[in-house]
């Protein structure tokens, strides 16, 4: 005989499982791009279906079933969008004025004049070239993962983090699911590090299957630099857990 659990849509487990992730109803409007009357539908509904009154305590039973899948649509766990501009400013230099000959040179040093004033315009020329060169703006970069990407590891409980190149924006970020595989069951928001180029999320996985998770991937581009507002690099981190 079939179990309540079975009874719920695949869109109604996404909605309990966002809302046990700590979404609430707004987040996972936005995630989803549904309207927050639809995921309150979706909530009621399968409460009904599970006989209970709570939405917490369904979201409990749903991620307490080990048929349960992670959401099938895309969500990040950010929950705001953070307006970045991926077109960095250049820092623009003062023109260096060119120097004005005064007097009137005498006929006997005429040549020497001139070439005072032949150098003086090629080291002005020089010094406005380099004063007015901007600074490269490099994207960030992805340079190291926990697991390693194509790594095997234990099921339960573990660690995921993603390590930059150099300081990014600790209140922007884009953890992405992808069709790539599960994404895994993570609880919260993400630490950062002291010198913001690691972020860290506590997650748990089951054993013998096969995990995905994006960084800044398709349309989520919140990983940012801390100078400049620079998105980072799309990165897919995949791995395995043993059986």
């Amino acid at each position: 005989m079939p179990q309540p659990i079975d009874r719920l849509t695949p869109k109604e487990r996404d909605a309990l499982l966002m809302l046990r992730d700590g979404h609430d109803a707004k987040s996972i409007a936005r995630a989803l791009d549904l309207s927050v009357h639809t995921v309150n539908e979706r909530v009621r509904s399968a409460r009904l279906k599970l006989g209970v009154s709570s939405s917490r305590e369904a979201a409990r039973m749903v991620a307490a079933d080990p048929a349960a899948a992670p959401p099938t649509a895309p969500h990040f766990i950010g929950d705001k969008d953070f307006g970045v501009d991926p077109s960095p400013v250049d820092p623009h230099a003062q023109a260096v004025p060119h120097p004005v000959a005064v007097g009137t040179a005498r006929p006997y040093d005429q040549r020497k004049v001139i070439m005072m004033f032949l150098a003086a315009i090629m080291l002005t020329a020089s010094v406005t070239y380099a004063v007015s060169q901007p600074k490269p703006a490099v994207a960030p970069h992805v340079v190291a993962t926990t697991p390693v990407a194509g790594s095997q590891i234990q099921p339960g409980a573990v660690t995921i983090s993603v390590t930059f190149d150099q300081p990014m924006r600790p209140d922007s970020y884009s953890f992405v699911q992808t069709s790539q595989g599960l994404y895994p069951h993570c609880a919260g928001r993400p630490s950062v590090s002291r010198d913001q180029r690691t972020f860290t999320m506590q997650c748990h996985v089951v054993a013998g299957a096969r995990y995905a998770m994006g960084f800044n991937v398709g349309r989520f581009r919140n990983f940012v630099s801390a100078q400049g507002r620079i998105p980072a690099t799309p990165m897919l981190l995949t791995f395995r857990t043993s059986p």
